[in-house]
């Protein structure tokens, strides 16, 4: 993940004349900085299979006694989202290791790290604690 997010716009955009201009590398660094610290939560929030899920929920549950789904069948539909913690970890190091790569080129990303860190707590606190 590393490599595609940080080494590949460096190679691509690293030449000395093309990194201040507009659509340069620190334009490429600052959205892609504002991408992996934010975008991802807030896929993960509104993930449209964990929604469709609650909608199921809600329906089944409405239905009470008149349900014809057995007790295994109604485990299944009320399982919580997996919670795949390993991509969750990956994702904070590449956070951090693309601050440590390109702080020196755009040092508000501290701040934005700082923010996606924390946002990223967030959303896994809530999805945890909430959805499972």
């Amino acid at each position: 993940m590393f490599i595609n997010t940080a080494i590949i716009p460096m190679v691509v955009n690293g030449d000395d004349d093309e990194i201040f201009i507009p659509g340069g590398l620190v334009v490429n660094v600052a959205y892609t900085w504002l991408s992996i610290s934010f975008a991802q939560p807030v896929i993960e929030i509104f993930n449209p299979f964990g929604i469709m899920n609650r909608i199921k929920k809600c329906w089944f549950s409405r239905k009470g006694e008149n349900s014809k789904l057995n007790q295994m069948e109604g485990n299944q539909k009320f399982l919580p989202p997996p919670v795949n913690m390993p991509k969750k970890y990956a994702e904070i190091l590449l956070i951090i290791f693309y601050t440590a790569f390109y702080i020196l080129l755009f040092p508000p990303g501290i701040v934005l790290t700082v923010i996606g860190i924390g946002f990223n707590y967030w959303v896994d606190k809530v999805i945890i604690n909430v959805y499972c």
